[in-house]
């Protein structure tokens, strides 16, 4: 194929403007697919390992740590976070071996993360073209957000594994029915499930590519449709469990979004505005340059005389793969349309609950980036400028936590000398106590009454803590707030004066407000 398309552009006096995976580079990637998958790997750790102690614990991730501290009990994970058992069931055995330190469940995430950029790779090579793999990890690699909750002690990073997994196991079955295909895409369906129920949202992406891909489609979408019955069959007893004490806990605060919050979230995922725009020029533009270019050169010739492995047909038909492209665009984009749509009703339009669709964006950049018309120089220099524009933003633009541990520093000295420290709100306690007291933050059942005895409370409200004051009579109130928090209860200290209070000072931490109030002289 790849000598017909050459010897037809010589031919016709013009050069085509495609490429894939027979030019060299291709070649040499899928000939050391390997080392490439042992380089990624090791590209991931050596930017998010760095991560793992450079910020202090926040809410989630402090849920994740006290679950870890007690012998796994279902219906007490259920209870006490707003997830799936899988990632706490993982978490707990991993942090059994090496500590429940945030630093060893952080780690594991990092190990998730990178190999799911490997799998990705994988994915890309096997099924559209190495060098779309490749971009499509790197992508993936220096995505501000996936350095961030690629590190981050929570599931996130274990979805992502999983949906690329689920993907790979999809297309499989889809290239070749038989029982053990069959039965890997049930399992890792139940296992998105068991993961995080949003991940469910990748169900109808299934769908959608078993009605796209081949010549049996009705029995792909058969075959398909029964793996998707088997994983929600088996999530019924989860499902009940949790319907039976709906609503789940600590969701009370997601909105149902509008256009604000669907572009908030895009720009999240591209890592910026700029990256936003220029992702969103690469797609509509790319595409429209590919179709130009496609239509001049007879609408059936490779790049630049190479052949593309299309997930649609198994061959080489249908180039430059639209079907493909639209396959890839449903993993992108179609959990997003669905989840906007359901949480006009229950709110799960969440930046984090969605991440996995960025990995159907990288992977559609990615196929768009290595067909566009030009010189294959030219095609693998956007991609690296996308890549390291990607991992500027990230570098000069980091997500960055509550800063509890140095909360915790003022806390210490605060309660050494008979201050009293009241926490707003009372739930905040729990990532605060990781870094002022390790020994009570393991007492799961005593945490409030062993942080108490070190004069540390949790309050809701400014009254309460006037309350608490008039009582006591300490010598200080250090009041810790959420910035939230402190915008909530701009009257605090007109409260507290009523009750003889007087702000001596304040202070500014990132994402929180520490005020002292001592009594009027």
């Amino acid at each position: 194929m790849a000598t017909q398309a050459r010897s037809a552009t010589q031919a016709n006096g013009a050069e085509l403007t495609w490429s894939g995976v027979a030019d060299a580079g291709a070649s040499w990637l899928d000939r050391h697919a390997l080392v490439v998958s042992v380089r990624l790997f090791a590209v991931n750790l050596a930017l998010k390992l760095p991560l793992v102690a450079a910020q202090s614990i926040w809410f989630d991730e402090a849920v994740t740590l006290r679950n870890a501290h007690a012998p796994f009990d279902l219906a007490s994970s259920l209870a006490g976070d707003a997830t799936p058992p899988i990632y706490a069931l993982l978490v707990q055995a991993w942090l059994s071996v090496f500590g429940v330190t945030i630093e060893a469940a952080r780690t594991l995430s990092v190990l998730l993360s990178a190999a799911t950029a490997v799998l990705l790779f994988q994915l890309g090579r096997r099924f559209i073209d190495a060098p779309t793999g490749l971009w499509a990890a790197l992508l993936l690699t220096t995505s501000r957000y996936q350095l961030y909750y690629g590190h981050e002690a929570r599931l996130y990073a274990l979805v992502g594994l999983l949906c690329v997994a689920s993907f790979h196991a999809l297309l499989l079955l889809l290239e070749r029915r038989s029982t053990r295909r069959i039965v890997a895409l049930a399992v890792l369906d139940t296992a998105l499930l068991y993961t995080h129920y949003v991940a469910g949202l990748m169900f109808p992406v299934q769908f959608v590519v078993a009605a796209l891909r081949g010549e049996d489609r009705v029995r792909n979408v058969a075959t398909v449709v029964a793996c998707q019955a088997v994983a929600l069959i088996a999530f019924v007893p989860c499902l009940l469990y949790v319907l039976s004490a709906w609503p789940p806990p600590m969701t009370e605060w997601i909105r149902a979004p509008g256009a604000r919050e669907a572009i908030d979230v895009l720009t999240g995922f591209a890592g910026s505005s700029t990256l936003l725009a220029i992702d969103a020029l690469l797609l509509a533009g790319g595409a429209a340059a590919i179709a130009a270019s496609t239509s001049r050169a007879g609408g059936g010739a490779a790049v630049r005389g190479t052949a593309i492995r299309d997930v649609a047909g198994g061959g080489v038909a249908d180039e430059p793969g639209w079907t493909t492209a639209a396959m890839l665009g449903a993993w992108a984009f179609l959990p997003l349309v669905l989840a906007f749509v359901a949480s006009q009703i229950v709110a799960v339009f969440l930046d984090r609950y969605l991440l996995y669709t960025t990995l159907g964006l990288y992977l559609l950049l990615a196929w768009v980036l290595m067909r566009l018309p030009v010189r294959p120089l030219l095609r693998h220099g956007a991609a690296l400028a996308l890549c390291a524009l990607s991992l500027l933003t990230a570098w000069r633009d980091p997500i960055t936590r509550t800063d509890w541990r140095a909360a915790a520093e003022r806390v210490r000295a605060a309660s050494g000398a008979g201050e009293i420290v009241v926490v707003v709100p009372p739930y905040q306690l729990l990532p605060l106590a990781y870094h002022v007291s390790p020994e009570a933050f393991a007492d799961r059942e005593r945490l409030p009454e062993r942080l108490r005895a070190e004069r540390v409370l949790a309050l809701a409200s400014p009254r309460e803590i006037a309350t608490l004051a008039s009582h006591a009579q300490p010598p200080a109130v250090l009041v810790v707030m959420t910035d939230t928090s402190a915008a909530l209860h701009p009257e605090l200290a007109s409260v507290l004066s009523q009750s003889g209070l007087e702000r001596t000072s304040s202070e500014t931490l990132r994402g929180l407000v520490l005020e002292r109030f001592a009594p009027r002289r």
